[in-house]
């Protein structure tokens, strides 16, 4: 979910993003 961080497109701030949602 890429969109929900567009402003954080750092993969440092992906990659904890997608264990909350994962």
């Amino acid at each position: 979910m890429l969109d929900l961080f567009p402003e954080a497109e750092k993969p440092v701030e992906i990659i904890p993003a997608k264990k909350l949602t994962a």
